[in-house]
């Protein structure tokens, strides 16, 4: 925000209106000063005044060049160097036309100046066409006409500035309320598209520095237990930044009263750290007041909003700026607004780290299970062929050696099978950079095609899915296929996926054995967990088949 040039004035918007002002009166003041000198030399002027009235026009012409011009200095200097010359023009008797500097003054005054300088043009123009009209009273003449006429215009001069400086004042508003939707319509996006909780904290503090000036700024969440806040993410000069990680945690406890307050939901603004007031000397026994003292040039104004979700606290959102009294009860408001949102983030991305977590362990388990029921269960069957044989070459039989031998060969080549298939599991390739179907192509030639099964995959549409979605549809196609390997001694398979605006559909269907779906054993095949991954991603699992008809799975995403 920049300041109208000249001083003593609140500082203001230098906007298209106060542009357009200033080349209108960049205009009229040449105008009005030809205007003032032409009259100089009409017929009915002494001659006197074609020497008074230049000096007279050429110093008002300087103030107004040095007003225009941008040039800080005090605007009672325009006042005084617009009114002693007209004061002067009408002691020597030269009026009228010289007056329009006055109503000039009074209009740029209104829009610019404060309110006293404003009181003060208006009172010594009307004192100028006062002393007019008094001295020709005592000449004999009063001239009520030309007084009212005067008066009017200066009025009228007058309201039209405060007219354009309300209207500017209306448009900063406006504009700052348009800054601070748009910045409020900016954290609404960041938060609906970040999950992770360092880039959606960036997000946060960019889009409160576009309407807050701030030194520093943090978050601070609260842990599970409700007893200690920690340092998510922090901004601000690197020494206070080291500084405050020195001391990573902070027991709520020792913010006193002002948690109460917090978790009231209530923000708590300190206009100053070291004032006497109850909230500053709770900072000041958390902080330490060594280290505020070096802070001074960071933390002067301290603003805490509670961040909350369902009416719980789960942290604070911390703004400091390093002049005292630097928050109004309009930043308050405003980071109350971005702190709803924020929180109700953190929160989300504090789940989805859950979920993931989660999805984590159920997957580590899954793997153990399949261990355990089959690569595990090789090796002990291997081990027992091993065992067999060396009995049988003690005993001198060689027969039963080369049996051993060979079911020892086929079940190490179950087992290395197994094993390809889990490491595959575990390192899915391409599908975090590629998308689904490039995975699911790999998939095919890697673990079914080197299984010697005939493969056959069709991908309709070209458009990726959310991450989220494409892990767990592959994780569907993984059990399926696994089942195909394992259960249903099919000669052929066939993968489809097809992705459109409306929905997206998975397929995998083979010509093995089949099985009855509806009989108790058909869960040992892993349709508890599909149907579980199915319901997580809203979509409709259907499977169909027969003993000897093989096996359709079908699993349909609404988009």
């Amino acid at each position: 925000m920049q300041a109208i040039a000249g001083g003593g004035a609140p500082p203001l918007a230098v906007s298209e209106t106060f542009r357009w002002l200033r080349r209108a009166v960049a205009v009229a003041v040449p105008i009005l000063a030809v205007n003032t000198i032409f009259t100089a030399y009409a017929d009915d002027m002494p001659v006197f005044h074609h020497v008074a009235v230049l000096p007279a026009v050429a110093v008002i012409v300087v103030a107004w060049m040095v007003e225009l011009s941008g040039v800080r200095w005090p605007r009672l200097a325009l006042i005084a160097a617009v009114v002693l010359p007209n004061v002067w023009l009408t002691l020597i008797g030269h009026d009228v036309d010289n007056y329009l500097f006055l109503g000039l003054l009074v209009a740029w005054i209104g829009f610019v100046g404060t309110r006293a300088e404003t009181v003060t043009a208006l009172g010594l123009a009307f004192a100028t066409i006062t002393l007019d009209m008094a001295l020709g009273a005592s000449a004999g003449t009063v001239n009520w006409g030309l007084w009212t006429g005067w008066s009017f215009i200066l009025l009228l001069t007058w309201f039209m500035g405060l007219s354009l400086r309300r209207q500017e004042r209306l448009v900063t508003e406006l504009h700052q309320r348009s800054q601070e939707l748009a910045m409020l319509l900016t954290v609404s996006r960041s938060v609906a598209s970040t999950i992770d909780m360092r880039p959606l904290l960036d997000a946060v503090f960019d889009a409160l520095g576009t309407v807050l000036d701030y030194s520093a700024i943090a978050v601070l969440t609260l842990n599970e237990a409700g007893d200690t806040l920690t340092f998510a993410h922090m901004r601000g000069p690197n020494a206070h930044m080291s500084q405050e990680q020195r001391r990573i945690r902070y027991a709520v406890t020792d913010l006193d009263t002002a948690w109460g307050r917090l978790c009231n939901d209530e923000p708590i603004v300190i206009p100053d750290v070291r004032n006497t007031m109850a909230e500053a000397g709770i900072l000041r026994r958390v902080a330490a007041d060594e280290q505020l003292d070096g802070g001074y040039g960071v933390v002067c104004s301290l603003m805490w909003i509670p961040l909350v979700v369902r009416q719980q606290i789960i942290g604070i959102l911390s703004i400091a700026n390093a002049a005292p009294n630097a928050f109004s009860e309009r930043d308050t408001t405003l980071a109350l607004g971005i702190a709803r949102q924020a929180a109700v983030a953190i929160e989300n991305t504090r789940l989805h780290g859950r979920a993931r977590q989660a999805a984590v362990l159920e997957e580590r388990q899954r793997l153990a299970r399949e261990l355990h029921d089959s690569v595990t269960q090789a090796l002990y069957g291997i081990s027992l062929y091993a065992e067999a044989a060396d009995r049988a070459l003690a005993d001198g039989e060689t027969g039963p050696v080369a049996t051993n031998l060979r079911d020892v060969r086929e079940t190490t080549q179950e087992a290395l099978g197994e094993m390809r298939l889990l490491i595959y599991e575990l390192r899915p390739p391409l599908l975090e950079e590629y998308g689904l179907a490039a995975a699911l192509r790999t998939r095919l030639k890697t673990v079914e095609t080197r299984a010697g099964l005939v493969t056959d995959f069709e991908s309709d549409g070209q458009e990726r899915l959310a991450p989220e979605m494409e892990q767990e549809l592959y994780r569907l196609a993984q059990e399926a296929l696994n089942n195909v390997l394992k259960h249903a001694h099919a000669q052929r398979v066939q993968v489809r996926l097809a992705i459109s605006t409306e929905r997206a559909m998975l397929e995998v269907a083979d010509d093995g054995v089949g099985f009855e779906p509806f009989l108790r054993g058909a869960d040992g095949f892993g349709l508890p967990g599909m149907r579980e991954r199915a319901q997580r991603l809203g979509a409709t699992l259907q499977l169909e088949s027969a003993p000897g008809a093989g096996t359709r799975l079908r699993v349909e995403i609404p988009r």
